[in-house]
Formats: C-alpha cells, structure tokens, sequence
C-alpha cells in the first residue's frame, strides 16, 4: 500500500486565556469565506458582548523536532446558546418527549438526559458524540438554503448549550471519509475527537495546512493548544496529553512539550479513499488502532496497532473490511468467499476473528453476510468471545469462539460481554437494556430510530434519537448455508456446510436452465465459483426458485408469481451447480 510523504509543515502556538468575562473564554476568529459556514447572527445564539482579552502565547522552540512558531494565535469563539435546543431530564420510566431530539439513558439507574429541538423545523442535523457521550455536536439548519446553518457543541455535564461562527468544525475520530474530507456534516454514528474535558476543533484554510484547537472546557472554555497541520481526522490519547493527525501525512504531538514526530503509517493518502476510518485507544496499553475500510464495491481494508510513540505493533492489509472491537483489541475481517462476486448481494464473506494485540487468530465464522439490519455499531462481545452477524437469511445470531451459536438479544456492550441494547425494539416500548438471558434491566418509553450505535465506548448509556419516523426493514431471503464457526488451523476457506435438506437436491450443468446431472450427495461442498441470475415469473426455471422458497420459509405457499426473484448459484467442486439461496427483488 502506499505510504504517506515524509515531510510535515507544521507550527504551533500555546495559548492561555489570562481573563474571562460574560461568556467564559474567547478565542477569536476572523471571517470565513465557507459557503456552510455558521449564519453570522444565528437565532439560536444568545446575542452577549464579546469580552475577550488578549491571550498571552507560548511558543515552542524551534529545531528538529519541534513544532515552528506562528507569528499569531489562531482564533475561535465559543458563546453560550439557547434558543434552538433544550436541555431535558427524564426519570426512570418516564416518557421521552416526541419532538426530535437526541437522547441518552444511564445503564444502571435508567434515567434519560437529552437536547430536544424547539423548533424542528427546518431540519436539524445531528453529527455526533464523544467516547464517553458527555459532548455532542450537532448542526441545526437556519433555513431551506442548504448552507445556512448554526453549529452546537453541548456538554452534558454541566448543561452548556455553546455556539461559534465562521469555518471551525469539529474534528473526529471515526466515520466517512469523504465527507470529513469535503468538510461536510458527519454521520449520526461519527465520534468526536475528545479526551476528559478536551475539545479538538479543525479550521480549514485554503491557503495553508489547517488548523487545529484544543479547548478545554472545566470550569469554562479556554485554549490549551493551537497547531498547524494538514489534517482530516484525529485522536486524542486517554490523558489528553498527544493527539495522532491523520492527513496528507501522519504525525504525532505531544501538547505538553510542544513537539511533533512524523511517522510513516503505510497506509494510502486519506485524500484518496473513499470509505471509513477508525481511530481507537486501547485502554491501559499505551495504544491505539487504526483501521479503514473501502466503500461499496470495492473491498480493500488495512488494520494497524500502534504504541503512541509511532511504532507499529501489529498489522495487515488486503481485500477485507474491518469490524474493529469498541477497546481496539479485536477486528473482524470480512473477506468474500472464494468464488463470490461482490456484486452477489446478499454477499457472502468469512469473518476472520483477530487479536490486534499480537495478530493471533482467534477464530472464523464461514457462510455469513455482510447485513446487520439497523444494529449498525459494536458487533463485538467486549471480551473478544465472539461477534454479531447475519446467516445468509438475514438472521442476526452471535457466533462464540467455542464454536457455538446463541441468539441475537440486542448490541453487545463494549464493556460487559453480559450486557445488550436495542434502540427500537419491535415489542418493547423503546430503547432497552438486557443482560444475556434476555430480562430488561432498563427501560424507556420513546419513539425511538436505531440507525445510530447505541453504545458509548464506556459502557455507561446507550443514545438514541427520536422520532422514529419508520423504516422498511430487513431484507427477505432464503438460503441453505448454514453458518459455521471454525477454530485455528483453518481448513480451506471455500468449504461451505449446507442444510441437511440440500442432500438429493439437483445439480445442473449450468445455472438457472441448465440440465441436471447429479444430485448432492453430501451438506460439506467446496465452492469453486458463484452466479447471481435474476427470473421474471414466466421465465424458465422460476418454478425451481418458487420451490426452494417454499421449502425454506412461509408465507409463499400461495404461490409467487408475479414479482422477479434473485436466485445464488454455487459451482459445487466439479459435480454442477447448486441453487443455494432464493430472495426477492428489493429483498
């Protein structure tokens, strides 16, 4: 893969807010040419006079190593809002309000705290949250101009609802790449880049690299650092006391001495990728990962484990996507099973288990899909012993490394291998936690969507938003793999265990309208090759694909014509090919 330059441009200022008035501490900025910059009299801001004073600047000392001086400190302010959200609090069991809002529920004592919008219209749009769910930022649009918007930065701590103008953005720790890149909202399931009290803000400058802000905000905003870097993503170390920049190339800061150290992250240049990065600490190993994985179609992902002096533990790269775990000490990669095209949707993949601690294989799960409905998020179980997945008929179970499967409950929490969460559970009244024999251990009444991860990556409160506002559900389908889970040495990836009722089936010479040759004569097969055939219902060969609906599940036994149905083919070693899995169209 190819590696970022070598050189880095860089300069730094330490700023310290000497005195504070009306608002907290102000750091100012200049105007901004940003078409999606802030409105410069937002309504949701409460108006305050600025009184700033001048910050006194510290700056480090320039030679190899260190970071260069900027002749004048970047400049931001943060202002107290109001006027867009309110801050609401909910007991244990009480109801949620229906107005939309975004909204987290405590663990153990069930009680939800939350912003809800006062005015939801037009739309707000919600970016994301920190690790530990204590800031969320979020952007609310002025008007039906897509790019008249205010931004919000709330702390759930103390209550402060906060707002800026110009072109400062949150920075973020995971999420779509390329929108990050072209500085658009983030994604519902983004994490902002933070650390305790500690806010990194980006300003993009056209001109020259962008620039970056630490705030602190105990007991009130105040700068603790501002850098200069080429920058799209980044993270903070669990002390706040270093932050990785990854960009056009990739460097660390140690905030407290004011250096810099460039290292080579052997990854492709972040301007080039479409798709999601990850940034993750490893608590209590001075580590953190990395992970990136390519956008539909393509299949290309990279995982690496890092000490935070720059040096490579463990890695690997190839034609995977990966699932990191919530503490970084586990990914799963998604590789396609051999003969499988990735337009083959539903596609199916082997899970490959691992340690990122040492790149141990822990174990595989063979015959699952890359589908997990709306439990989009963790899919691991906090201690490694196993992940959430799909079977090829789209139903999520949990694969344990004892080679054993157990039923889906809920997400898994990051942090209790026991705990699960469902954010919009079909027959519960709103978003719920259990433990592993499936009893509510807490409960609240709300509307709730899941498209977002319900977790915080401390295992304290799931988020939810609300309205639900409804949604189609999974897909239907039929399949006759049944899911296995290998442990290491693995045999050959291509073998597939098939249901016992695949035994007697017949096999053509070709798929869809082929002749038959054969039968099966065995449910373990080594797949060679996959076909994905689509049949109206007047076509030849759609009796045999109504047939193994029928033979699979209810609700077809009326009969299906009428509508197309997808049928997947399986080249089964040298014998024919095998009609494995059966949906419709849009299923």
């Amino acid at each position: 893969m190819a590696a970022y330059p070598n050189t880095v441009k860089v300069g730094i200022a330490v700023a310290v807010v000497a005195a504070v008035a009306v608002i907290g501490a102000a750091v100012l900025l200049g105007g901004s040419d940003d078409p999606d910059a802030a409105d410069p009299s937002p309504t949701g801001l409460a108006t305050s006079t600025l009184a700033a004073t001048a910050p006194s600047v510290e700056t480090a000392t320039p030679g190899a190593g260190n970071l260069s001086p900027r002749d004048q400190a970047e400049t931001l302010a943060l202002e107290p809002a109001s006027g867009a959200l309110e801050f609401v609090r909910v007991p244990s069991g009480g109801a949620v309000p229906d107005d939309l809002g975004f909204y987290f529920m405590n663990v153990e004592t069930g009680a939800v705290d939350g912003w809800r919008h006062v005015e939801n219209e037009p739309f707000p749009n919600y970016l994301g949250v920190s690790g530990d769910y204590r800031f969320a930022g979020f952007s609310h649009q002025l008007s039906r101009e897509p790019n008249v918007r205010s931004r919000y930065l709330a702390d759930r701590e103390t209550g402060d609802l906060y707002g800026w103008q110009g072109n400062a953005e949150l920075v973020y720790a995971e999420g779509n790449l390329r929108n990050i890149r072209r500085g658009e909202p983030g994604s519902s399931g983004e994490v902002l880049a933070t650390s305790g009290d500690r806010v990194l803000f980006r300003i993009e400058d056209p001109d020259d690299d962008d620039w970056f802000i630490l705030v602190a905000m105990d007991p009130q905003p105040a700068v603790v650092v501002t850098f200069q870097a080429e920058g799209d993503m980044a993270l903070l170390s669990t002390d706040g006391s270093q932050a990785v920049v990854f960009g056009e190339s990739t460097w660390l800061v140690d905030i407290e001495s004011g250096t810099v150290q460039s290292f080579d992250a052997d990854i492709p240049g972040i301007a080039d990728i479409a798709g999601s990065l990850v940034l993750r600490n490893i608590p209590g190993h001075d580590a953190f990962l990395l992970s990136i994985s390519a956008t539909h179609p393509e299949r290309d992902g990279a995982w690496m484990r890092y000490n935070w002096q720059g040096e490579q533990r463990q890695g690997g790269s190839g034609a995977f996507r990966v699932y990191p775990s919530a503490n970084g000490e586990f990914v799963a990669l998604a590789e396609l099973l051999p003969g499988t095209a990735e337009e083959d949707w539903p596609t199916m993949v082997i899970f490959n288990a691992i340690s990122t601690e040492d790149g141990a294989d822990l174990f595989r799960v063979v015959g699952a899909i890359e589908s997990f409905g709306y439990t989009t998020g963790n899919i691991w179980l906090a201690d490694g012993s196993g992940i959430v997945f799909s079977d090829p008929s789209y139903e999520l179970m949990v694969a344990l490394r004892n080679g054993t499967f157990v039923p889906y409950i809920g997400m898994p929490s990051p942090v209790d291998a026991a705990v699960f969460a469902a954010t919009s559970p079909v027959e519960s009244p709103g978003p719920t936690i259990f433990d592993s024999e499936g009893n509510v251990l807490a409960v609240t009444t709300a509307s709730a969507r899941s498209f977002i991860p319900p977790w915080s990556l401390t295992g304290s409160e799931i988020r939810f938003i609300v309205p639900h506002g409804g949604h189609g559900g999974i897909g239907f389908a039929r399949s006759l793999v049944k899911p296995r889970v290998d442990r290491p040495p693995y045999l050959s990836p291509g073998s597939l265990t098939l249901a016992s009722s695949a035994v007697g089936m017949d096999l053509l010479d070709s798929p869809a309208g082929g002749s038959v040759v054969g039968t099966l004569g065995t449910d373990a097969v080594t797949v060679l090759a996959t076909q994905r055939i689509r049949l109206e219902s007047n076509s030849p060969g759609y009796e045999r694909y109504c047939d193994l609906l029928n033979a699979l599940g209810s609700g077809f036994e009326s009969g299906c014509s009428g509508f197309p149905l997808w049928g997947q083919w399986a080249q089964v070693g040298q014998q024919g090919w095998l009609l494995i899995m059966v949906h419709p169209e849009g299923g």
